[in-house]
């Protein structure tokens, strides 16, 4: 029979090993389909030159295009930040997009 101290050890133990899965699970980016890649690739470029037209046009396409809906949702959500003027935000959120990717999914 275990101790009172034990069974907390252990409960405590258990709980900070489910806080960490789930801050792991929850940060960084998803793998994107090879379409998406494409995307995040033009829109890193597009968001370092504050080239406004192109982000748009990225835009328009990714609403336009049959994506996964989290690719659409990440896309547009970096563009969103830059057309509104938040270039440095922008070009690092799809900076880190781009690192999080092995390689493009298929």
């Amino acid at each position: 029979m275990q101790s009172h101290g034990a069974r907390l050890f252990v409960w405590a133990f258990a709980l900070l090993l489910l806080v960490g899965l789930v801050v792991w699970m929850n940060s960084g980016y998803a793998q994107l389909d090879s379409q998406s890649y494409d995307y995040a690739l033009a829109l890193v470029s597009a968001c370092s030159r504050q080239d406004e037209a192109r982000v748009q046009r990225i835009a328009n396409e990714i609403a336009e295009r049959k994506l996964p809906n989290y690719d659409r949702r990440v896309i547009l959500e970096i563009t969103a930040k830059a057309l509104a003027g938040k270039w440095e935000a922008a070009a690092d959120s799809a900076f880190d997009l781009l690192k999080a990717q092995s390689q493009p999914a298929n």
